[in-house]
């Protein structure tokens, strides 16, 4: 349960036991925040989020596992990166707004981690479109870089031969189809043999 990942169990007593006595109850009123007003419109948007991009990992879920095993250097799945990734930045905007909170409610916000370096490093690794980005590894974007630089090189190779052809005269137009990953050229008749 969500809840649970976040220790917002610790919570729930708290304003419980603050709802009890006349000058508790007077200071969760006063605050609409502390009645939990807040935290649940941040969870639907979270949720909402979730629906938004079609994750299919259930969003209440025990995230402390994926923490641990990104502490230690270890690698997540996709999915698994943009859920922590959303958990990380509710709990980072919990915590600054948990200045405006009574202590009962503060308190226990305060004790969390800190976690926005986490935070930073996941914005920066997974997109907005939930891919991840190239900025994510050293390794990653030189792989990337190289495929695009290979792809161009192809590309560069590949038009030079339909040059060649053509000033050769073998060519029937220029005009280069694509059919299933390949490439196909208009070759004149009785060229063929030339090819």
């Amino acid at each position: 349960m969500l809840q649970a990942a976040l220790g917002l169990g610790r919570l729930d007593a708290w304003i419980e036991q603050a709802a009890n006595n006349p000058w508790g109850l007077l200071e969760l009123q006063a605050n609409p925040r502390a009645t939990g007003e807040e935290l649940t419109r941040r969870f639907d948007a979270a949720e909402a989020w979730r629906h938004a991009v079609g994750l299919d990992t259930q969003f209440e879920t025990n995230v402390s596992p994926y923490l641990k095993r990104l502490l230690r250097g270890g690698v997540l799945e996709l999915d698994e990166l943009r859920e922590l990734s959303l958990l990380v930045t509710v709990l980072c905007d919990l915590k600054v707004q948990a200045e405006g909170f009574s202590p009962p409610i503060r308190d226990p916000l305060e004790s969390f981690s800190d976690y926005d370096a986490l935070a930073r490093v996941l914005v920066r690794s997974v997109g907005a479109d939930g891919q991840l980005r190239d900025e994510a590894s050293d390794v990653l974007g030189g792989l990337r870089r190289g495929l695009t630089q290979a792809r161009r090189r192809l590309s560069e190779s590949a038009d030079e031969v339909v040059e060649d052809l053509d000033r050769q005269g073998i060519l029937q137009d220029r005009f280069v189809t694509q059919r299933r990953d390949r490439q196909v050229v208009p070759v004149r008749a009785g060229m063929q043999s030339r090819m």
